[in-house]
C-alpha cells in the first residue's frame, strides 16, 4: 500500500503493517486471513485496506471454501451440466452466467471458482433434479445455516395480508384509505424542518 495522508484525521501518515490472523467476513461467513496487509494511520489509528489486498483475501476465502467442500467441484458442475444435456453456452444462459465463466468453473486446475451466489444457484438446480419441487427459500436458509448464519424466513404460504398487499402493489403507493385499511390510521409526526413523516400505528 502506497504511503498516504489519513483521510480521517488529515494529519497522520498511513503506514502498512502485517496483521496475523485478521478476522473478516465474506458473504456474512467468518474468515481468518493468515497474514493481512493493512494500512494504519500513525495518529488516529484509522485502518485502510488496498483493493488488491482485499481481492487477495477474497481469493484465499474462495480457495478455502473449495478445499473444505463448500463449493461444487469442477467435476460436479460438469456432471450437472451434462446431466441436463446442455452445452456450456446454453447452461450459461440458463443460470445467467457467461460461457467463459462455466469454462473456468469446470477446469480441473481452475484458479477462479464460482462465487457462493452462483454455487447456490447450481445447488438449487441440482436439488430440483434430484427431488423435484424445491422450496427455494427454505433451501437457501438451510445453506446459510450450514455456513453459520441463522436466517429466519416465513414458511411457504405463510405471508401476511400486509405482505401480499405490498407485493401486489409493488412500485405503487397506496391511497390513504387503502393504507388505513392495511395498517390502521397513520400518525403524522412533525420534525424540525419542512418534512413530514408518516408513521404507521402499531
Amino acid at each position: 500500500m502506497a504511503a498516504m495522508i489519513c483521510e480521517e484525521c488529515g494529519v497522520g501518515a498511513v503506514r502498512s503493517t502485517v496483521r496475523r490472523n485478521h478476522e473478516v467476513k465474506f458473504d456474512r461467513v467468518p474468515f481468518v486471513v493468515p497474514e493481512a496487509v493493512i494500512g494504519v494511520c500513525d495518529k488516529c489509528g484509522e485502518e485502510y485496506v488496498d483493493a488488491v489486498e482485499y481481492k487477495r483475501w477474497r481469493r484465499l476465502f474462495e480457495l478455502g471454501e473449495e478445499a473444505a467442500g463448500g463449493l461444487l467441484s469442477p467435476l460436479e458442475i460438469t456432471s450437472l451440466r451434462v446431466g441436463l444435456w446442455l452445452s456450456m453456452s446454453d447452461f450459461a444462459a440458463l443460470i445467467g452466467a457467461t460461457r467463459q465463466s462455466i469454462h473456468h468453473w469446470e477446469k480441473e486446475d481452475r484458479v477462479a471458482p464460482q462465487s457462493r451466489m452462483a454455487d447456490l444457484m447450481l445447488r438449487v438446480i441440482d436439488e430440483s433434479l434430484e427431488e423435484g419441487e424445491v422450496d427455494v427459500v427454505e433451501f437457501l436458509a438451510e445453506r446459510a445455516k450450514r455456513a453459520g448464519v441463522a436466517v429466519r424466513v416465513p414458511k411457504a404460504g405463510g405471508r401476511s395480508s400486509r405482505d401480499r398487499a405490498c407485493r401486489r402493489n409493488r412500485g405503487q403507493l397506496p391511497t390513504r384509505d387503502a393504507y388505513d385499511k392495511l395498517w390502521g390510521p397513520a400518525v403524522v409526526r412533525i420534525s424540525v424542518g419542512p418534512s413530514l413523516a408518516v408513521i404507521p400505528s402499531r
